[in-house]
């Protein structure tokens, strides 16, 4: 008999124990994309995990708030693992101007390598704030991070290439000159392809080229589409 109520009250402290852990840890979908806030007087932190958008890599990311405008973002680090979670690279980003907002909903990010949200709507051009993707059609993971908000064509990212030691390089001109998100990636003619809002009756469409040969881009084509209003 006492050996019954010994393990009644193991599986009870073990339930007990498993509950605590579930609400430490909060598990947002069945994708297995982990939001672990840490937001303490101290440290001014996010932490946000992920596991699920590269086949090869884990993320974690690090949103620092700026004390003098608890708002803003001031920095953010993201630290780059291996599937064995050795560390790989951490990259510190500066954004130019961001909410903090922005980062509460840890489901707001995309992966064209291990399609989760690729077929997420894209309202006015938020394609999520960390996006997984192959920029430069080479068959590696590289990403993309929000670094600006509240323009009228939408969010600006800067985007990291992945290298051949599997180290991440920003790249200056998608991140200078495309600047937003690619509203179509075009792998058999090497084409990122914005669609940016103009104004309220048209959009800027440009199509950037890369060459894999002279690893450089160009922007090859720019187009301006109206809306006719008829009266």
């Amino acid at each position: 008999m006492k050996i019954i109520i010994n393990l009644i009250i193991i599986c009870f402290l073990y339930s007990c124990n498993q509950k605590i852990n579930n609400e430490n840890c909060n598990i947002v979908d069945s994708a297995k994309t982990y939001y672990i806030p840490d937001v303490s007087l101290d440290k001014k932190l996010i932490i946000l995990k992920y596991d699920n958008l590269s086949n090869e890599f884990n993320y974690k990311l690090k949103i620092l708030k700026k004390i003098e405008n608890e708002e803003l973002v001031k920095i953010v680090k993201i630290e780059i693992k291996n599937k064995y979670d050795s560390l790989i690279q951490l990259v510190i980003s500066k954004p130019d101007y961001i909410f903090c907002s922005s980062f509460l909903d840890s489901l707001n990010v995309r992966s064209y390598s291990t399609n989760i949200n690729e077929k997420k709507q894209v309202v006015d051009n938020d394609y999520g704030f960390f996006i997984i993707a192959d920029f430069n059609f080479d068959y590696l993971d590289d990403f993309a991070l929000m670094s600006f908000e509240s323009g009228n064509g939408g969010p600006i990212y800067e985007y990291y290439i992945q290298c051949e030691s599997k180290n991440f390089k920003k790249d200056s001109f998608l991140t200078t000159e495309m600047q937003y998100f690619p509203e179509k990636i075009d792998y058999k003619n090497k084409l990122l392809i914005t669609r940016v809002r103009a104004n309220v009756n048209g959009v800027n469409v440009n199509y950037y080229k890369y060459n894999s040969e002279n690893k450089n881009w160009i922007l090859l084509k720019k187009e301006a589409l109206f809306k006719y209003i008829v009266c």
